[in-house]
């Protein structure tokens, strides 16, 4: 499904898809090597989770969610999403590819994560399993060339397309779209300032608000402490480190902890590995791939 994969500086990705496929995964994620590097793709694309929960971060958008839900990335943004806190993780990924879908229906082209209710997921389901019974990779690995490329076969895909997107429409609130809380900009500056002492007091002298009403909205936006998503911010940016080769004291002052002790205690805390479990887990991944 993913042509190309182009590796630039500073950790971007670009992800090209030529074709047009949806994947279906459903991991065991303390076991599993996850994308925690900032990637784009060359069109937009969706992501339909049914399982398991995430931390997303799309331009200067952040997001926590519980599956089920759907994430649209668009074209051309870079994007992260770590579900690294879930267990299982399970989700449908395909691409939303512009050129078989007439200027009559709804194409997407901003980021939206939509938390669903279990009728909305049944619905939205129905249409992503006929799409997958079609045009299903049995692998991630990249396709060459688009399956079901007949006349029939493009003309079914586009109304498909254009169904489940009909379906989806309703579900995006314009709040969805457009809506910018200062919540969203506390969690853009942690994400962007790993390393700082991002104490509660810090943080609302820098945004010019009260603690207690920091930490009530901040909950209610989140669905979790402010401290709770500090900690994940700092294990995300650690586990990118691991995987750049850094030592341990290196990662664990880049990514604001006060000694190596207390990261290799949080690390394993929150991932089951230590930092060298979780770096050979790494190695050994890398090396059967």
């Amino acid at each position: 499904m993913i042509s190309e994969v182009i590796r630039l500086t500073n950790d971007a990705v670009i992800e090209n898809y030529s074709c047009f496929g949806i994947t279906y995964s459903r991991r065991q994620l303390l076991r599993k090597q996850f994308m925690l590097t900032n990637h784009r793709h060359n069109v937009g694309e969706i992501v339909f989770a049914l399982e398991g929960e995430a931390l997303i971060t799309c331009g200067n958008t952040v997001v926590h969610l519980k599956a089920p839900f759907i994430a649209h990335y668009p074209a051309g943004i870079a994007h992260q999403q770590d579900n690294s806190s879930s267990e299982i993780y399970a989700r449908w990924c395909f691409p939303i590819y512009p050129v078989p879908i007439t200027d009559s229906g709804w194409i997407p082209d901003r980021f939206f994560a939509v938390p669903l209710d279990d009728e909305q997921c049944r619905q939205l389901s129905a249409y992503v399993q006929i799409l997958y019974d079609y045009w299903g990779c049995v692998s991630e690995k990249p396709l060459t060339e688009q399956p079901r490329c007949s006349e029939m076969d493009m003309f079914r895909l586009q109304h498909l397309l254009l169904l489940f997107l009909n379906e989806l429409k309703p579900l995006v609130p314009q709040s969805a779209l457009s809506e910018h809380t200062y919540i969203n900009d506390v969690c853009y500056y942690i994400t962007e300032h790993p390393r700082e002492q991002l104490t509660l007091r810090h943080l609302s002298d820098r945004f010019f608000v009260g603690r207690t009403k920091l930490t009530e909205d901040f909950r209610r936006a989140m669905s979790m402490t402010i401290t709770e998503f500090i900690t994940k911010v700092r294990i995300r940016r650690a586990k990118i480190l691991l995987q750049e080769g850094k030592c341990l004291s290196e990662i664990a002052e880049s990514s604001g902890f006060s000694s190596v002790s207390y990261f290799i205690k949080v690390f394993t805390r929150h991932t089951g590995l230590s930092p060298t479990q979780y770096r050979t887990m790494l190695e050994t991944a890398e090396q059967d791939n």
